[in-house]
This record gives structure tokens, C-alpha cells and sequence, in this order.
């Protein structure tokens, strides 16, 4: 059985957002960027997303997760240049509850 500590989440969701992120910069795989106003817009309108998570990626800017209720979600990275690119998205998102981790005495 897997547990959860929130100690562990935002690296987890770190090395998650990471791994969506393309290797080359061929236009196949190329991520979407522009302005975060026009994405947040753009995912409450089209897909009814809201904000469900957020962090910082160490000085590299801000990760946040969307999701709506019909279980769509979307993964932005924010710069600190103020660009944000759509690093992924897809359905049927699965909220976890976190375990409480027993620490060591």
C-alpha cells in the first residue's frame, strides 16, 4: 500500500510536471505557451477547470493543476518572465486522500 505525507507533494507533482516536458524542440511536441490570464480563461470557459493545486519549482516559477467535476485537468507552468505553457492535460482526473505517515521515533 502506497502513503502519502504532504511533505512529499510538491516534489512528486515537481518530478510529475517534469516529466511532461518535451525533450526537443520539434514543433510536434513543442509546448503551448502565452499570457496565464488567456489560459485561465480559456480552461474555466471551455472545460469549467478551476485552481485545485498549486507550488513553486524552486526559482524556476509556478506549477498549478486545474481539474473540473466531469474529471477533465490541465497542468500550467508559469515562468517567473510571466509566460505560461500548458505542460498537460487529460480526463479522468483522481483526487487522493493522503495517509497520515507515522514518523519514527
Amino acid at each position: 500500500m502506497l502513503r502519502y505525507s504532504l511533505k512529499s507533494v510538491p516534489a512528486l507533482t515537481f518530478l510529475l510536471a517534469v516529466s511532461f516536458i518535451p525533450v526537443s524542440a520539434q514543433p510536434a511536441n513543442a509546448a503551448v505557451c502565452s499570457k496565464r490570464e488567456k489560459f485561465t480563461s480559456f480552461l474555466a470557459k471551455k472545460y469549467n477547470e478551476v485552481p485545485k493545486a498549486m507550488g513553486l519549482v524552486s526559482n524556476s516559477g509556478m506549477m498549478e493543476v486545474y481539474v473540473s467535476k466531469q474529471g477533465t485537468w490541465s497542468i500550467l507552468m508559469t515562468a517567473p518572465n510571466g509566460i505560461t505553457c500548458l505542460i498537460a492535460a487529460g480526463n479522468n482526473w483522481q483526487g487522493l486522500k493522503f495517509a497520515k505517515v507515522d514518523t519514527p521515533s
